[in-house]
């Protein structure tokens, strides 16, 4: 049997919807958003070069990789390639690949980040 609700349960609950909605003002509004990942990794491959290691400290981007691929593949966007050895967990040396976006591909480059989000 369900019980009548009372005066208390009516202000308790319509305190919560109000602290949810205020919350979904909150969080729609107009704040400076930060850059998708994918414009930030762009953004700095055309002024250096990243390994999967440098991604994932400065970006924290764990799937250098697949970016690239991204960034490729949707945008267009030539990324250069090159093999490296790079010291890896407890110093052993690993390979992975260096990137970087050239020169010839900067016109392109930018008209790419400012469509993007």
């Amino acid at each position: 049997m369900k019980k009548a609700p009372n005066h208390t349960n009516e202000k308790r609950l319509n305190f919560d919807r109000q602290k949810s909605n205020d919350s979904k003002t909150q969080s729609s509004s107009k704040l400076t958003k930060t850059p998708s990942k994918l414009k930030r990794v762009t953004g700095i491959l055309m002024t250096e070069s990243l390994d999967f290691i440098s991604a994932q400290q400065k970006e924290n981007d764990r799937s250098l990789h697949s970016t690239v691929s991204t960034i490729q593949n949707t945008w267009g966007i030539e990324v250069y390639r090159r093999r490296i050895k790079r010291q890896g967990y407890q110093g052993i040396p690993t390979a992975c690949c260096k990137y970087r976006i050239l020169p010839d591909q900067f016109k392109k480059a930018r008209k790419a980040l400012d469509r993007m989000r």
